[in-house]
């Protein structure tokens, strides 16, 4: 069975793809996703946000750098470069921490200063 951190690194590979059904695979139907302007829940809802990102940033680098993990409940601090098209790279470190229920994502809270994409 993989772990929360195999689960993880899996789909930061799916979202660096901007395949936005293999994204969509590692979350529930009744998924909640949280992040700085965002509070969505159910699988439309969080693929307009990756649609969004995918349009606004078609290139994309992560890096996990530190995991912790407690049962179904994990924190993820991560690296990463969104890329535009024009080839401007914008680096973002965060914190994802993920509920993780049947190898889906149940609940992601993505902790980040938005300010850090104004700043490249």
């Amino acid at each position: 069975m993989p772990t929360n951190f195999d689960i993880a690194r899996a789909y930061w590979d799916a979202e660096i793809t901007r395949d936005l059904d293999a994204i969509m695979a590692f979350y529930r139907d009744d998924a909640t996703f949280v992040a700085p302007g965002w509070n969505l829940q159910g699988h439309d809802a969080i693929r307009g946000f990756y649609a969004n990102a995918s349009d606004l940033y078609p290139g994309l680098e992560v890096a996990i750098v530190h995991e912790t993990t407690s049962g179904a409940e994990s924190a993820f601090e991560w690296q990463s470069v969104l890329i535009t098209s024009a080839g401007i790279r914008y680096p973002l470190r965060g914190i994802n921490c993920m509920t993780v229920i049947g190898g889906k994502f149940a609940a992601v809270r993505s902790f980040y200063d938005t300010a850090e994409l104004t700043s490249a």
